[in-house]
């Protein structure tokens, strides 16, 4: 009747085997019922997904079930109920493998919880809950290039809040089960930065190992050969890592190389490598310094004082003294271009005033704090 278009008809009936005695035909006069107040906007999706999961109790075990489990799990779906809503659906597809439907039901399972993590939807939630659904379903996670971008934007997510270890799982399982050739040492790359930034450099060495591919391209190249020497400094292997760097002439390799003289106390070499730093960032006398440029000049600064430079300090004073008085680094400038200080200053008298000294982990840390994904580092 309610196929002809005999609503009013059809209604009657359901009202009453909803409320007679046979159980089989209550739940299906019910569940008619519940779809028909929905399309009618008598009642919400989330009052008829309440409903229905009432009602797939009083009935278990054939068709009717099957599409229960699956009317609610799109509900809930729909009003952003994740958990239940994918629970429902591999509910109606891992009780029911031999319906007919269940495949195609089991292929819209797996893009709905892709499409979590893919769609923007994940933004919405803290990083805690979207690792405990991705917990919860990982099973779920499709094959191929789908898959790999889920669990890209899950570990972006969790780097930004500085959950380094569950990171570090998730891309560790994708980087062993699902990648090859060059994305697998892109991602090894990404792997391998978490670790460094846990100062985990033995696990961080070990995974550049094991995702060395061949023929990449040299952006990318370079960056494992710049993680790779940072890891080698890490371990006290100060010496290997500025061989590795010896013929590279980068901004990235000149940090590395300035950071070890710096923790070496090898100031002079700290100086000649903070002097093209500073040349690298553009840093001009006659314009407005940047905070990257004001910190390399401080710092400049420091490994001059320290290897009795005192000439090279009076210039930098004299030629940025000016662009720097109009900055929040003045006062430090000024403690680090005095005259009196020249072969004595520590360092860390300077650091209240400003940054620590500029690394190459700070750039990368720099860019995790302002947003930038993980993914996009390399």
């Amino acid at each position: 009747l309610y196929a002809f278009g005999d609503t009013e008809a059809a209604l009657d009936i359901w009202n009453q085997l909803a409320e007679g005695e046979d159980r089989w035909a209550r739940v299906r006069s019910e569940r008619a019922l519940i779809q028909h107040r929905l399309e009618d906007g008598r009642i919400t999706p989330k009052q008829a997904a309440d409903r229905l999961d009432e009602l797939r109790y009083a009935w278990r075990g054939d068709r009717v079930e099957f599409e229960l489990l699956r009317d609610l799990g799109r509900l809930r779906l729909e009003e952003n109920e994740f958990e239940e809503g994918l629970a429902a659906l591999r509910q109606s597809v891992t009780f029911f493998p031999d319906n007919p439907e269940s495949r195609d039901l089991a292929f819209e399972l797996t893009e709905a919880f892709s499409d979590i993590f893919t769609s923007g939807v994940a933004e919405a939630m803290t990083p805690l809950q979207a690792l405990a659904l991705y917990d919860e379903f990982k099973e779920l996670t499709p094959a191929g290039a789908r898959g790999d971008e889920m669990i890209r934007n899950l570990a972006d997510k969790l780097v930004e809040v500085d959950l380094l270890d569950r990171a570090a799982e998730i891309l560790k399982a994708q980087v062993q089960f699902r990648l090859e050739g060059e994305e697998k040492a892109r991602v090894g790359s990404r792997l391998g930065l978490i670790y460094t930034l846990a100062e985990d450099y033995q696990r961080a060495l070990e995974v550049l190992q094991g995702t060395n591919e061949p023929n990449l391209p040299q952006d990318l190249v370079d960056q494992r050969r710049h993680l790779r020497a940072q890891i080698l400094a890490g371990m006290n292997q100060a010496g290997d890592a500025l061989a590795l760097l010896q013929e590279d002439e980068s901004e990235a390799a000149e940090l590395l190389r300035m950071e070890i003289f710096w923790n070496r106390g090898e100031w002079r070499e700290a100086a000649k490598s903070l002097r093209l730093l500073v040349k690298m960032s553009g840093a001009k006398p006659d314009l407005p310094v940047t905070e990257t440029q004001a910190t390399r000049l401080i710092n400049y600064a420091i490994a001059l004082t320290n290897s009795g430079g005192e000439r090279a300090v009076s210039q930098i004073k004299s030629e940025f003294g000016p662009a720097m008085a109009g900055t929040k680094f003045a006062e430090a400038f000024e403690l680090v271009t005095a005259p009196a200080e020249i072969g004595t200053l520590d360092p860390g008298r300077v650091t209240a005033k400003v940054k620590e000294v500029e690394t190459f982990l700070t750039a990368y840390r720099d860019k995790l704090k302002d947003g930038v994904p993980l993914s996009s580092l390399n």
